[in-house]
């Protein structure tokens, strides 16, 4: 009776970590292969053992180990396909509020980029971005495969050291807000990945900065919107801050669903270069000039 307990157990744990060494980020693949190799060589073991006396009961508990891990490994990839959007970072261990000196002074804003994330961080996020491609893990076997899908992504980020290129052009029009007046305290914020904007305004929230200007790197009415708008309510920050505006600018060519095509395939993001980004920038701080 034991040795079925323990091929169960080593079942789960091989279907479950299969899909965390598919979908984790980098750092924490050499952990999960570990455990892997722990939960194979357990089961394995146990299987020799079994074959002693003869093979029908090896037999019978391969079996067992093999019902064990398929059904995990499809219930993980199921939840690492889960639809949701990134929820952001857990709150800080630390209350401390924000140095005022160095975080609310002159004109506080945040660019928001609704593209991926500056580095691949897990799967939190992915099918909710994927939803309107072919990649979509939208039926059973297309969630099964997800696990493989988003190894591509992260194989893609591999070959981008200095992160994906919405970074670069979120980076490019901070410093250029910060050129044309020192008064302004650009940061950049995301939808996906870190720093996040719900982790930001929850840290804003000890120190409110008068006034908070949040810029959209997206078009007006898009999904984007919506997530801004949510966590903006979520974050009760417009009871403290009266003058706090949202306003949308022209969305980064590299942000467009379509280029997410070379990422899903373990292809790096096409890096725009130094005269992209100005024009992006000019277009940008034009459209601000408008408001």
């Amino acid at each position: 009776m034991w040795n079925r307990v323990v091929l169960l157990c080593a079942g789960v744990a091989t279907g479950w970590t299969a899909v965390n060494i598919l979908t984790c980020p980098r750092p924490l693949v050499r952990g999960q292969r570990v455990r892997l190799a722990i939960s194979v060589s357990l089961a394995a073991a146990t299987i020799v053992w079994l074959s002693l006396d003869s093979p029908a009961p090896a037999l019978l508990g391969l079996g067992v180990y093999l019902l064990a891990a398929v059904p995990a490994f499809v219930a993980n990839a199921q939840q690492a396909s889960t639809s949701k959007p990134d929820p952001g970072p857990p709150p800080p261990l630390s209350s401390a509020a924000p140095d005022a000196h160095t975080e609310n002074k002159g004109n506080h804003i945040l660019l928001i980029s609704p593209g991926p994330p500056p580095q691949y961080s897990g799967p939190a996020g992915w099918a909710y971005r994927l939803m309107h491609t072919d990649n979509a893990p939208t039926t059973l076997p297309r969630r099964i495969v997800f696990p493989w899908t988003l190894a591509h992504v992260r194989q893609a980020y591999d070959a981008m050291p200095n992160g994906h290129p919405s970074t670069r052009c979120c980076s490019h029009v901070a410093r250029r807000l910060s050129c044309r007046s020192p008064e302004n305290n650009p940061r950049c914020v995301y939808l996906q990945g870190s720093p996040h904007l719900r982790q930001e305004l929850r840290s804003l929230r000890q120190k409110p900065p008068t006034p908070l200007t949040l810029i959209l790197l997206d078009a007006p009415g898009s999904g984007s919107e919506d997530r801004v708008r949510e966590i903006i309510t979520s974050s009760r920050l417009r009871e403290t801050i009266p003058d706090l505006r949202l306003v949308h600018c022209p969305p980064r060519d590299v942000d467009n669903v379509s280029d997410l095509a070379p990422l899903l395939q373990g292809s790096p993001a096409p890096m725009p270069d130094h005269e992209q980004l100005s024009a992006y920038a000019d277009a940008v701080l034009a459209s601000l000039e408008t408001r």
